[in-house]
């Protein structure tokens, strides 16, 4: 099994275009076949028994975000509020090498350090019946179903799955310029951009469309999530200056005693909620982040957000959660 793409994407196709999809979409085995689960990407292949997934953020009891300022040094205004950290069982391997009904069973997150080298997690299916494999990191569309057939039931040749396998692949990629061809409605921009939902998950572009917005001042821009399996938001000012302050905020905990910290800024944003946009003088070197937007129903974020843009010029943003790569300009005029 493919999980999300195995390689760079073919030529022509939209840069930043990413496959949120199993390949293929269904597989058909016989009880006590072993089904391999091969990554470049960031996912995870995962059985929930239909359990809920691990959480993704934590409340740690006491801690408060604090001592966090702006290139002024004045203290955000989330200074004090209740601190943010990672669910560490999202990302982490857990249960056991087999899959059977009731048992949660995760390989965490497999994402290869080198593109040319998959990462690989190994799973027996000893029960007959339907399961559903699921990625925690881009859910809920990215799943698909093993079927398991009693020992000697006639199921596709490993041949049949490869080809199978790579005639959907070569059909995610051709959807990438449609996806970014979209034109969104009147100053609204979309925050990255997905196919419909299809067997496996989604195809997705992690850019802003439109590359460019031209608004007058007083305008509200709309900023609206259109992927189902991607979380974005939109960060304004120096790029080396929200890298540096990403970096100093956003603690992913890389063993058992490292620091754990969500960014605040991922949760609160950098304003409080319905603050216009000043263009550089906001904090002093015109940093402005949104919080995080999401599409998926029934999460706790939500899927659009309005700003205001008060002061002419061009301003250039970029998603904090996928770095400087999905970035776009708005061009605001008298």
């Amino acid at each position: 099994m493919f999980v999300g793409e195995q390689k760079k994407a073919p030529a022509g196709t939209p840069k930043q275009t990413f496959l949120n999809q199993f390949f293929p979409g269904q597989l058909t085995i016989n009880a006590g076949d072993k089904v391999t689960f091969s990554s470049v990407g960031f996912h995870t292949a995962s059985y929930t028994s239909g359990k809920p997934f691990p959480p993704f953020l934590l409340l740690p009891k006491g801690k408060v975000y604090e001592n966090i300022v702006d290139s002024a040094g004045q203290p955000f205004f989330f200074d004090g509020e209740q601190k943010f950290e990672y669910g560490l069982g999202l990302f982490a391997p857990a249960g056991p090498k087999t899959i059977t009904r009731g048992k949660f069973a995760s390989s965490g997150v497999i994402v290869a350090q080198n593109p040319k080298k998959p990462v690989t997690a190994t799973y027996t299916f000893p029960q007959a019946g339907k399961f559903k494999m699921v990625c925690l990191i881009h859910p809920p569309d990215m799943a698909m179903n093993i079927v398991v057939k009693p020992k000697g039931g006639s199921v596709p040749t490993a041949e049949d799955v490869a080809a199978r396998a790579q005639k959907e692949l070569d059909a995610a990629w051709a959807t990438g310029k449609a996806l970014v061809a979209q034109k969104p409605p009147a100053n609204t921009i979309y925050m990255g951009v997905e196919s419909a939902k299809t067997p496996g998950g989604r195809r997705t572009v992690l850019d802003f469309v439109p590359n460019l917005t031209t608004v007058k001042a007083g305008t509200k821009v709309n900023f609206v999530v259109k992927a189902p399996t991607e979380a974005h938001n939109a960060a304004f000012g120096p790029l080396k200056y929200l890298d540096k302050l990403f970096k100093q905020t956003d603690l992913f905990p890389m063993g058992p005693n490292s620091p754990n910290q969500v960014t605040p800024f991922f949760v609160f944003g950098s304003d409080p909620p319905g603050t216009p946009y000043e263009g550089g003088t906001m904090h002093g070197n015109g940093f402005y982040a949104t919080p995080l937007l999401d599409a998926i129903k029934g999460a706790p974020p939500p899927s659009s957000i309005k700003v205001t843009f008060t002061k002419p010029g061009k301003y250039h943003f970029i998603c904090q959660l996928h770095g400087p790569d999905m970035a776009a300009d708005i061009r605001v005029t008298k």
